[in-house]
């Protein structure tokens, strides 16, 4: 299942939270998906107002019973969430390859969002050897 796109423009706003909002427990109503896809590649200079405007909607969109991933995230947005300690309040899809940068509603890059298990074997009899030459310390 695709997860549904909201797409945040550039220059979104505290004062912008409520229609956002509106909008975003729209799409939710709308959908069975547990997360929202929302496309911040237009926010190409964020600031604080920025982090609190997509801190809000995180929080509207788990009042309402899922989350949101962000997509497209420039390079300043990746640091001010880290900075800010956001990061993992508001988690980061990995961006589209080049060809499929423009398809974002489509098949292109968000097929398969979600998580899925990994499966490996666990090493057995695993020894460590000393090497006579390596110093203790």
């Amino acid at each position: 299942m695709n997860a549904p796109v909201f797409v945040v423009g550039p220059s979104a706003c505290r004062a912008d939270v409520p229609a956002l909002s509106e909008h975003l427990a729209a799409i939710v109503r709308d959908s069975p998906a547990d997360v929202v896809i929302c496309d911040v590649r237009e926010i190409t200079s964020p600031d604080a107002s920025t982090i609190d405007v997509l801190a809000r909607l995180q929080l509207m969109a788990r009042r309402l019973g899922c989350g949101i991933h962000l997509y497209g995230a420039h390079p300043r947005l990746r640091g001010l969430l880290v900075l800010t300690g956001l990061s993992e309040v508001l988690p980061l899809l990995p961006d589209p390859p080049p060809e499929d940068a423009g398809d974002v509603a489509g098949s292109g890059g968000l097929v398969g969002v979600g998580r899925e298990a990994e499966e490996r074997e666990d090493a057995l009899h695993v020894e460590e050897r000393v090497d006579p030459g390596d110093l203790v310390t």
